[in-house]
């Protein structure tokens, strides 16, 4: 109910197909907004519906992605989830990792790599902390954040793991 832009919940075994789906439909709408691609009428308002958009004056679109419980779905390399991180980035949608149980495998090397922000929630306790957050490359050091004990978003330096 806090959330006020369109949501749309799909299993992870859809997940693949769905924003791969996204990615199309967004970039046909990018074409016929911008008059490189014709589309009748009904083809416009079939764009719009299916990105739950009211109408086409909206100059950007851009799409945020939430995986939730993400432990272990992204430790097979294999999952072709992987490659979508990574490569639709340059798609303007931003992509959010609910980690519950942070540890080296939950979230692979490239990944991190590439995060520009980590934000979590107190609660761990303070080794568990610790050994995750030595694997960004934070402004301040795991001991010092583990002090504050609050929700915090901090900006991290993408490309310079520790981990």
């Amino acid at each position: 109910d806090l959330i006020s832009i369109p949501v749309t919940k799909v299993r992870y075994d859809e997940a693949f197909e769905f924003i791969n789906n996204i990615v199309e439909v967004r970039n046909t709408y990018e074409e016929v907004k911008n008059k490189k691609l014709e589309a009748t009428k009904e083809e416009k308002k079939e764009l719009l519906r299916y990105l739950d958009i009211k109408n086409s004056r909206l100059h950007r679109l851009h799409t945020l992605i939430l995986f939730d419980d993400t432990t272990s779905l992204f430790s097979d390399k294999k999952n072709p989830l992987n490659q979508l991180i990574l490569r639709n980035r340059h798609n303007k949608i931003s992509y959010f990792l609910n980690v519950h149980s942070f540890n080296r495998s939950s979230v692979p090397l490239y990944i991190k790599k590439n995060m520009t922000s980590l934000c979590y929630f107190g609660g761990f306790y303070a080794m568990d902390f610790n050994s995750f957050f030595l694997q960004f490359n934070s402004p301040i050091n795991g001991q010092e954040q583990y002090q504050i004990k609050r929700y915090s978003i901090l900006r991290l330096q993408p490309g310079t793991s520790k981990g």
